[in-house]
């Protein structure tokens, strides 16, 4: 493993030690910068950014049904979970705010897919049109950012 490859499971490993030992997870890593906290009950995914392992994406997948990955971010936002700057700084923070506002997720009941896969299919229905938008338009800043601003700019001027 490189450099980058070891900062990239140590910051997985401070993800796992955050989230209640009750829960089972087990650290596996995928590939280079991607890896999963597996239980029985809940895939939690974490692909960090190549050549910035202090990012990542995060998703979680229901071992049920692969093909349904809900993403942090928009989970976040459907629970009005704010981005803090500890948990930017801290992949233990961040594992701990998954513990405190993703336990039922964690834990397996993924009761919110339904809200989920609503809101996910408004963003796909609008991903082109930002896309389209000059780099340093304010909505497509958003979008980049992860801001979920941008798709009820979108829709505000529609």
């Amino acid at each position: 493993m490189t450099t980058n490859d070891d900062q990239c499971e140590q910051n997985a490993k401070q993800v796992l030690s955050a989230l209640p030992a009750t829960l089972g997870f087990q650290l596996e890593r995928i590939s280079s910068g991607l890896y999963e906290l597996h239980s029985e009950n809940c895939i939690v995914r974490l692909a960090f950014q190549r050549f910035e392992p202090s990012r990542c994406n995060t998703e979680f997948v229901n071992p049920n049904y692969p093909s349904n990955v809900m993403a942090y971010w928009v989970l976040r936002h459907l629970r009005c979970v704010p981005v803090t700057e500890d948990e930017k700084s801290s992949f233990a923070v961040f594992g701990q705010k998954l513990a405190h506002n993703f336990s039922d997720v964690l834990s397996g009941d993924f009761a919110i897919q339904a809200s989920y896969d609503e809101l996910n299919e408004r963003i796909m229905d609008r991903v082109f049109e930002v896309r389209a938008l000059p780099s340093h338009h304010p909505t497509r800043i958003r979008f980049e950012n992860h801001d979920l601003q941008w798709l009820f700019d979108l829709e505000e001027s529609d």
